[in-house]
């Protein structure tokens, strides 16, 4: 049964809408709170495996079904919609992928290394001892693949369906790179002042995908940032293993996705326009 464009137009926004919500919502609550009131103090709660289990198994419920109306969304806008959603706009560009992962790395650690230079107040820490695997896992399912494709790849993919004309005019398209970084920075206010330091990734991710259209990129990006720092909050690492790991990775992938895009560009038009010379006895 064909879904009627009247369907579509409200469906659509609203399963947008619902899953940042049923993702992310209780997210930014918790964020608000814990900004506002602090941490409970030590010994409040329980930091069990069984309390690790108990959390990531809500968050990623919460997490599958954002994910699931996410689906629901870009399907009730037609499959290449899902698709492009959840696999990328083809064709594919070979090394537009590097070179955007590298330079994902690059936005997080500069807005690192600009808030370690304003240096303001440390945020609160969280009393909960984690354990390591929770610690990856959260960073790979609500971090890396939730907030890429429900925060960032799923809003853009339904404006660029519904109203593709809002991303041409600088006005409208300003407001909502700007919606979409308000979106990822709010369950980050948890941090304090250095919430702020997520703008360049946040702002950046937006601006990279509607150039590329390519999700996976971020989310592997996303995964490798934030294993390599639970690895470094665990002891696994030291800091400056994981400096040396983030900076590296980040600039060996924006050398090789250059590379790639360099070699794979067509010969200009001077090169093209060239006769081939041939001898003649």
């Amino acid at each position: 049964m064909r879904m009627s464009a009247a369907t579509r137009n409200w469906l659509a926004p609203l399963l947008t809408m619902l899953a940042y919500m049923v993702g992310y919502g209780w997210a930014v609550l918790l964020s608000v709170l814990i900004l506002v009131q602090g941490y409970d103090p030590p010994g409040a709660s329980s930091s069990s495996s069984m309390s690790d289990r108990a959390s990531f198994t809500a968050e990623a419920t919460f997490i599958v079904l954002g994910l699931l109306l996410a689906a629901g969304a870009t399907w009730s806008l037609g499959r290449g919609a899902l698709n492009e959603w959840f696999i990328g706009r083809r064709p594919c560009t070979p090394g537009r992928g590097q070179l955007v992962a590298g330079l994902v790395l690059g936005l997080d650690l500069a807005g690192f290394w600009l808030f370690a230079w304003i240096n303001p107040p440390q945020p609160a820490q969280d009393p909960t001892a984690h354990a390591l695997w929770y610690d990856i896992g959260a960073g790979l399912l609500p971090g890396a693949i939730g907030e890429e494709l429900i925060v960032l790849a799923l809003p853009i993919v339904v404006v660029r369906r519904m109203a593709p004309q809002l991303l041409h005019d600088r006005r409208p398209a300003a407001a909502f790179v700007l919606m979409l970084v308000a979106g990822r920075v709010a369950y980050h206010l948890y941090q304090g002042a250095w919430a702020w330091s997520h703008l360049p990734w946040a702002a950046g991710a937006v601006l990279l995908y509607l150039w590329t259209g390519r999700v996976w990129p971020q989310i592997l990006a996303h995964a490798f940032y934030d294993t390599a720092l639970a690895l470094y909050d665990h002891d696994e690492i030291s800091q400056s293993t994981e400096m040396t790991l983030l900076h590296g990775v980040a600039v060996g992938l924006v050398l090789l996705g250059s590379l790639r895009l360099a070699r794979g560009r067509p010969p200009s038009r001077l090169q093209t326009s060239v006769p081939h010379l041939t001898t003649s006895d």
